[in-house]
């Protein structure tokens, strides 16, 4: 009988001591993950912090405005997670950690689809830079053309109305020594070239 209750306690002690081992082991494991997941987020974080200097830089190019405060709201977001998770304790949970990197990885995504607008919107200020002046005097060419060739031009007035206000937005801006903003002429000026050109093509039509 003895026998048997120290045999029935070493078997107790025995599973008591696994149960303890297995514990140790699992919140081993668990603390290993989370250390692993917050290291990852803070490398993602790292490297958000090296994207935001690629879009500054690009910035530098003369973007617009509402570009730069896209930049700003994004590297604020980005900063707040920086300092969540440095200031995280230890018994902060593998969900917390994981949530905060996938929110660090759709930052990520912002980010690359922000640098792509930055770049795309420097490249057609540039053109816009660089077209719309020669493209205003153009179109004053094609109404001088048009109203040669033709006694009767439906919509032509319009078009030499909205002509005629800028390049007085032009010249206005030459005289007080501002920037013209061609980003938001250019476009204007494509709409009049739009225009002009369908009203030649009738205007060809015609003569043959």
């Amino acid at each position: 009988m003895k026998v048997d209750m120290v045999s029935a306690m070493y078997r107790v002690q025995s599973v008591i001591a696994i149960a303890v081992f297995a514990i140790m082991v699992i919140l081993f494991l668990i603390k290993y993950y989370r250390e692993r997941i917050k290291k990852t987020a803070l490398q993602l974080n790292d490297e958000l912090f090296e994207k935001v200097r690629v879009a500054e830089d690009v910035l530098q190019l003369g973007c617009s405005t509402k570009l730069h405060n896209k930049v700003r709201d994004l590297e604020q977001k980005r900063t707040r997670m920086y300092l969540e998770l440095q200031v995280s304790v230890e018994s902060s949970s593998i969900e917390y950690y994981a949530g905060m990197k996938n929110k660090l990885i759709e930052l990520h995504g912002e980010y690359d689809k922000l640098i792509v607008e930055i770049l795309q919107r420097c490249a057609f200020e540039e053109e816009a830079k660089t077209n719309g002046p020669v493209l205003l005097n153009k179109i004053s060419n094609q109404i001088r053309k048009i109203e040669n060739n033709s006694k009767d031009c439906p919509g032509l007035s319009h078009v030499k109305l909205e002509h005629q206000r800028l390049k007085l937005v032009v010249y206005s801006a030459k005289e007080k020594g501002e920037t013209l903003d061609w980003a938001y002429l250019y476009p204007l000026l494509k709409q009049l070239q739009w225009v002009l050109h369908n009203q030649l093509i009738v205007e060809d039509a015609n003569v043959l």
